[in-house]
């Protein structure tokens, strides 16, 4: 298998493990605010949120070698109007700019809230499109076992599964973390977890 062959499942897992991940952290820190300050909520995903802006890069930098030239991928975002793919890079440019604001504001400009807040929000919608944009590409009505609304509801069903199951691991990783390390938030962070499972 060839670099062009993996490339594409490559970026498309990641990118949906990615934003399922933010859409399920943002969900946790909504509704963590009526019981912590979001200060501190924001002190404590702000490693979570680097890991998925990570895991985006990655995912992007994949996707470039897919494409037959892969130093002109830029040109892919011309068919706009008309092609799915030019609509999906640039959801995924959008979202993973919205999330690098996000994580820029939650480790540098703790104090500028409602704006974090809006860009999150903004950053899940971004996501959203753009899992849209993927799922349709695989409508092809030569394909009759994917030209179906199964698919679209498929890509949203893996992209909540792994969401959730990356911020669990995610969150229990910067628990353990945070122990070994001995800082002073630990019960804070605990105490979090334990909200967002249900306890």
């Amino acid at each position: 298998m060839n670099v062009r062959e993996w490339a594409l499942p490559v970026y498309t897992i990641l990118m949906q493990l990615a934003v399922g991940a933010f859409a399920i952290l943002w969900l946790i820190r909504y509704l963590a605010g009526s019981k912590f300050s979001v200060q501190e909520i924001d002190r404590i995903i702000s490693n979570p949120i680097l890991v998925i802006a990570f895991t985006a890069v990655v995912a992007m930098g994949g996707a470039h070698f897919h494409l037959s030239k892969p130093f002109h991928s830029y040109l892919a975002v011309l068919n706009f109007k008309s092609s799915w793919l030019s609509r999906e890079i640039v959801f995924s440019l959008l979202f993973f700019m919205s999330t690098m604001s996000v994580l820029y504001l939650t480790y540098f400009q703790t104090h500028r809230r409602s704006l974090i807040t809006g860009l999150g929000w903004l950053a899940i919608m971004f996501g959203s499109v753009l899992i849209y944009c993927m799922a349709r590409i695989y409508l092809i009505p030569t394909q009759v076992a994917w030209n179906s609304p199964t698919v679209v509801l498929s890509f949203y069903t893996t992209t909540l599964l792994l969401g959730i199951m990356a911020i669990a691991c995610l969150m229990v990783l910067d628990l353990k973390f945070s122990e070994i390390k001995k800082e002073n938030d630990v019960e804070l962070r605990t105490q979090v977890l334990r909200n967002s499972m249900g306890d």
